[in-house]
């Protein structure tokens, strides 16, 4: 069975948008234009996940989130990215938010982490062909990496998630740890994550583990053996 959604979202045209993609990714999905259509499904169906405009015309959106059941995630759609709104709807109960104008994509990926977060989704691990340089989001888009991008990238994941000194990805380079310039490592680290994250809409899950290196911190499955010329 489907996961289900419910978009609360009084604006007609964005509610629909909103309902179609998220369609499109396999969900459940129903739309409600204010909080009296938002109780009538909960009442009568309940869902796996709410995204929910705050600024509806007949309630607070933030007040209807003490409605939702808790083992029901709550993404917010804002138009208020500050900080302060942010804690006010954490504080509220809102696992993660949106801030308008959002994309489609932007939406879908905040809806599918959430879910995964929430041990609903299972998604499958990322995924690189060694022989050809290219990684795989599991979504199923890809992105083809340069050679010390390859490099690099099969470091960090050889260490199922273990942070990877610099020095480590300096010899991996065929570099002198010694001598090296690491604001050139900066840079391809820098490079890696701006290809990948306009390639999947979504950062990459390579985190920096300050005075150590690096960690890529997601499963992932490799094909192939070689870094060498495709």
């Amino acid at each position: 069975m489907s996961l289900s959604v419910l978009v609360v979202e009084d604006e007609d045209e964005l509610r629909e948008e909103m309902v179609g993609y998220l369609g499109l990714q396999g969900y459940e999905v129903t739309g409600a234009r204010n909080a009296a259509g938002f109780r009538s499904f909960m009442a009568d169906h309940g869902c796996d996940l709410v995204v929910l405009d705050i600024g509806l015309p007949d309630a607070d959106g933030l007040g209807l989130i003490s409605e939702i059941p808790s083992e029901c995630g709550v993404v917010l759609a804002t138009g208020f990215g500050d900080s302060k709104s942010r804690l006010a709807g954490r504080e509220a109960g809102a696992d993660d938010y949106v801030v308008k104008p959002f994309t489609l994509p932007e939406l879908a990926a905040t809806v599918r982490n959430l879910l995964s977060r929430l041990n609903k989704l299972e998604l499958p691990p990322w995924q690189y062909d060694a022989l050809q340089w290219i990684l795989t989001h599991p979504r199923g888009e890809k992105v083809k990496l340069t050679h010390l991008e390859a490099v690099i990238f099969v470091t960090l994941t050889d260490q199922s998630g273990a942070p990877v000194p610099r020095e480590a990805l300096c010899l991996a380079i065929g570099e002198n740890p010694e001598i090296y310039d690491y604001r050139r490592l900066e840079t391809l680290i820098r490079r890696l994550r701006a290809k990948a994250e306009s390639a999947f809409n979504e950062k990459l899950p390579l985190t920096t583990v300050h005075g150590v290196g690096y960690a890529f911190t997601a499963p992932c499955k490799i094909a192939g053996a070689s870094v060498g010329k495709p």
